[in-house]
């Protein structure tokens, strides 16, 4: 895999992320004034590869029993308030 980086129509920096066969996997969502910036975030996608991953489903079936939670919630609190922004119009299964 190779990240680019690169200036886009508004002069601002950018970074996506190819496959070695040459599909696009990830890129980055905004425009950085600064190169630097960009490589910078650029960095921290290289480091996240030990992040744990979770599917919404998990979000809203487990706690958390840890005080640390990646979802910003203490111990044993449930993550149904941690809910992410989804787009309007759709519906979650609390909304049915």
């Amino acid at each position: 895999m190779v990240y680019w980086i690169y200036k886009d129509a508004r002069d601002e920096w950018r970074w996506y992320l190819k496959s070695v066969d040459g599909d696009k996997v990830a890129d980055s969502s905004k425009g950085y004034k600064d190169k630097y910036d960009c490589e910078h975030d650029v960095n921290l996608v290289k480091g996240s590869a030990n992040t744990p991953v979770y599917t919404l489903a998990e979000e809203q079936k487990f706690r958390i029993r840890s005080s640390v939670s990646p979802f910003g919630v203490s111990g044993g609190e449930t993550l149904d308030r941690c809910r992410p922004v989804l787009p309007l119009g759709v519906k979650t299964n609390k909304d049915v």
